[in-house]
């Protein structure tokens, strides 16, 4: 065996990451063993409690080679039981629960930034405290690759791998082919066909466009037509399971992946990246699924270019040194799904929080902005107070007209954000809908198929009653296979007059047929009961046998006495 080099790299792993890389799920959880492990259901635990959920160290060999593989998994190993025939030493990848081996392997762990955000704890809000990606820069680390990846790709700068792999990767993938470019297309034609690259050569992610296996699988939308709501015989709770557990196939009309659920029509592009609003860049580009923000960006800057150079006209501004501040992008109002629950903001308040400082205007005649939420002129524009009236300054005059334009804006604003607002409701309440439809055919079917239980249950109790009275029907026309008998001495008297005859009639038959049993049965000969009897022997007297059975025997059947002379009589 090779000797081996524990987590071999060209970085030392940060403590939290190494304990991570060396320990996550390797061991069983002894508290799971005393069934005291709280950490069970939903299942958050460090330690594997099922050999399923158990996950082997990887480990960077001295000659550059990984101890399994990162990208290909193993045919022979069994998800449910947890066990390869090739156990600890299996050079391929094992599918345990959770995918734990790839997304904590050297390769993988920490390198791609999370899309989830973090809760008040720190932790994923979707995969929890055990996240495999990275929120925040500081908790990203560089993959570790095996000596065949650093010969395949030595003539490009090991630097720029280390930091952005998969940006590498896409800005390829866009540059070869350029439709990829293309909302549109990406919707009809992303993860819809399989790749033809190598493993080691493709890091099966969102930065390839064609996918590896059945859960990175989607299917197309021109082909098939399904729904954006979960297959409930794939997903369960918040685990994708595998799409072939479904029997319908490609023909089911719910979604099978969480690919196909984020590029549904319904859903793509319906919610804002968190990447974008967080740090102004998403590392998916054209294939990330969520909106993002510049075209809002460019938008806004248009109309703030527009209106700055219309006071310039007028004379009311001057010279101004640079564009008056326009209101955030529109899709912050649109907000997430959880956002909808929520009143929309003011439109002057946010508006006055997006104005640049007043002091950037070289006007002479504006001052420094008040301290106030609003303006001192807006006040003054809606105060129903007399005042003497004269000539309106120059800053007034700005005033007047700056609040003008931009409460006509505040309610295109308004209208815009209210509109999209109504389509987002409208998505969610289809999908809404759909569910609550698809919970209705299955409680119909379940109703339908507890009546058929039944009604299949009444027609075998019908079934086992007709069969018991056809065979005591045929019994009765056979005569019967036992001979009649009273009934209890006690019921005799509560037994009606007629059927006590039919009972005697019954009797006297039987009486009679056992007669001739008996009579026909005192005349056959004792020994073989065949042949009639004609031999007495002395010196008992008994006539029991017949003239083969005489010669045969030695004794008397019935007395047990020597035969000495046997008489045949006729």
């Amino acid at each position: 065996m090779p000797s081996e080099a524990p987590l071999l790299q060209t970085e030392v792993e940060k403590p939290q990451h190494f304990t991570y890389l060396k320990e996550f799920r390797t061991q069983q959880c002894p508290l799971f063993l005393q069934h005291k492990c709280t950490l069970h259901r939903p299942f958050t635990c460090f330690h594997w409690h099922f050999l399923n959920q158990r996950r082997r160290r990887p480990v960077r060999r001295r000659d550059g080679t990984f101890n399994y593989s990162p990208d290909i998994y193993c045919t022979k190993y069994d998800e449910t039981t947890g066990i390869c025939p090739n156990g600890n030493d299996c050079p391929y990848l094992h599918r345990t629960a959770g995918d734990t081996e790839r997304r904590y392997h050297l390769r993988y762990y920490k390198t791609g930034t999370c899309v989830y955000e973090t809760d008040p704890r720190g932790h994923c809000a979707k995969n929890g405290p055990h996240c495999a990606f990275a929120h925040g820069a500081g908790d990203l680390r560089p993959p570790v690759y095996d000596i065949h990846e650093l010969k395949t790709v030595d003539q490009i700068d090991l630097e720029t791998i280390s930091t952005s792999p998969s940006s590498l990767e896409k800005e390829q993938i866009l540059s070869e082919d350029p439709k990829w470019n293309d909302t549109n297309y990406v919707l009809h034609y992303y993860k819809t066909e399989p790749c033809k690259r190598p493993p080691r050569l493709c890091r099966q992610g969102y930065a390839c466009p064609q996918y590896h296996n059945s859960k990175d699988r989607r299917r197309s939308p021109k082909n098939n037509k399904y729904r954006s709501t979960p297959c409930p015989n794939v997903k369960h709770s918040d685990e994708w399971g595998d799409p072939t557990l479904c029997e319908s196939g490609d023909s089911c009309p719910y979604c099978h992946t969480r690919t196909e659920q984020q590029f549904h029509t319904e859903i793509y592009k319906s919610t804002k990246c968190n990447d974008m609003v967080q740090s102004g860049y998403c590392p998916r580009g054209p294939f990330c699924a969520f909106a993002h923000v510049e075209q809002f960006d460019n938008d806004n800057n248009s109309v703030s270019s527009s209106i700055s150079c219309g006071l310039s006209a007028s004379g009311c501004l001057g010279s101004i040194s640079g564009p008056i501040g326009i209101p955030p992008n529109k899709i912050h109002q649109r907000g997430s799904v959880g956002s909808l629950s929520q009143s929309p903001p003011s439109p002057f308040g946010s508006y006055v929080h997006s104005m640049l400082p007043l002091h950037q205007l070289s006007s002479p005649f504006l001052g420094h902005p008040s301290s106030s939420k609003y303006p001192n002129s807006f006040t003054e524009i809606n105060s129903m107070s007399p005042r003497s009236a004269g000539p309106q300054s120059p800053h007034s005059l700005y005033n007047n007209n700056n609040h003008h334009n931009n409460n006509n804006h505040s309610g295109d604003r308004i209208k815009d954000s209210k509109t999209k607002i109504t389509d987002i409701e409208t998505v969610f309440r289809t999908a809404c809908d759909n569910w609550k439809k698809a919970a209705d055919d299955s409680l119909l079917k379940a109703k339908k198929a507890d009546e058929e239980k039944l009604h299949a249950v009444k027609q075998r109790d019908e079934a086992v009653s007709q069969t018991q009275r056809l065979r005591q029907e045929i019994d009765r026309l056979k005569g019967g296979p036992y001979l009649r008998c009273l009934v209890k001495a006690n019921e005799v008297e509560s037994i009606p007059i007629t059927q006590l005859r039919h009972i005697r009639q019954q009797l006297q038959s039987d009486l009679e047929r056992i007669d001739k049993v008996i009579s026909e049965s005192s005349v056959k000969c004792v020994a073989c009961q065949d042949k009639t009897k004609t031999v007495t022997t002395l010196p008992c007297n008994h006539r029991v046998l017949c003239d083969s059975c005489t010669a045969r025997s030695r004794e008397c059947p019935l007395c047990q006495v020597k035969i000495n002379i046997s008489h045949v009589k006729p």
